[in-house]
């Protein structure tokens, strides 16, 4: 009687259904979309949903706030683009004799545990204003859209990006206007933003 020996080499890995690894699978985001902190909407992509920016669904503050205490002070160098508010942010809270802004807010906030939101610049809240505020092409029967702009286009909000000594810019999300604010101004309302 012959006996043949068989060897089995097994491995094992993390796949789901379809066999990919969990290391295979991209999550990718769309405008309107929960962020990936989970207390965000999706407002910018880029590399096809993989990366962007995400706006917080709540005010960052629990009292109307300053620019900054240091209204008077040129922070210098403030970008408006997309990409330059969490650079402005760092700027404007690293100011000597710094103790109060909305940038502060921003950055205290840790809306779904992440710790890298920002006071957006000039730019991205217009990105805001033009995806999933005043976008046409957004349904306004949209349940998760409607729900997160309800109210949100009637304030004035405080970017990160500055004019002057004592003159930022703002924006009204619902007309997607920006227009100059003194830093003395007191704002209601701050929402944050995170890249991703």
């Amino acid at each position: 009687m012959l006996f043949i020996a068989v060897c089995l080499s097994l491995s094992f890995c993390a796949c789901d259904e379809g066999g990919a690894s969990s290391s295979d699978i991209v999550v990718t985001f769309a405008i309107g979309d929960t962020g990936p902190s989970g207390k965000g909407i999706v407002f910018y992509i880029t590399d096809g949903g993989m990366h962007g920016m995400e706006v917080s669904t709540e005010d960052v503050n629990s009292a109307s706030v300053l620019w900054s205490n240091r209204y008077s002070a040129s922070v210098g160098g403030t970008g408006t683009a997309i990409g330059t508010g969490y650079a402005n942010t760092e700027a404007i809270i690293n100011q000597e004799g710094h103790t109060s802004s909305a940038a502060q807010e921003c950055r205290d906030y840790a809306g779904g545990d992440e710790t890298d939101w920002y006071l957006p610049s000039k730019n991205e809240l217009h990105a805001v204003s033009t995806n999933i505020v005043t976008d046409s092409s957004v349904n306004e029967s949209s349940d998760e859209v409607k729900d997160f702009i309800s109210g949100l286009g009637t304030y004035t909000f405080f970017s990160s990006s500055e004019i002057s000594s004592s003159v930022v810019y703002g924006v009204r999300l619902s007309s997607n206007v920006s227009f100059n604010l003194g830093k003395s101004s007191y704002i209601e309302h701050v929402r944050a933003v995170r890249s991703f």
